[in-house]
């Protein structure tokens, strides 16, 4: 009997947290709406695909999802990258959206950096 080759396929995985977990995280989403922080990410928004091409990433998230990287001790970004395929709580904060190193590279320094000044 093969224990290793048999495989239960998943169409719709369950990602659901631990409500202990959802609740920090969503005290953490309350922390950044109520700081201000979204109308400064919110310039630079720009999902218009009418002329083709992909959407943006969700920019809110990835926001937070760098944040808390950064808050909770992932110093690279390849940490982030690797935290978002496999890690619950940040599978969560990009709803489920994979992200490479580059994608978050380029929004670190396309939004974030631009204003580190702002208050």
């Amino acid at each position: 009997m093969p224990y290793f080759i048999t495989r239960k396929v998943f169409l719709f995985p369950s990602f659901d947290l631990e409500e202990k977990e959802r609740e920090k995280i969503s005290k953490f989403l309350m922390l950044l709406e109520k700081s201000g922080v979204g109308d400064v990410v919110s310039k630079y928004v720009k999902n218009n695909t009418e002329k083709g091409g992909r959407p943006n990433s969700n920019y809110y998230n990835l926001f937070a999802t760098v944040l808390y990287g950064f808050a909770f001790k992932k110093s690279t970004l390849r940490d982030i990258e690797d935290a978002c395929k496999h890690d619950l709580r940040y599978i969560y904060l990009m709803e489920q959206t994979q992200l490479d190193y580059s994608t978050i590279c380029r929004f670190i320094s396309k939004v974030i950096s631009p204003n580190e000044e702002e208050e």
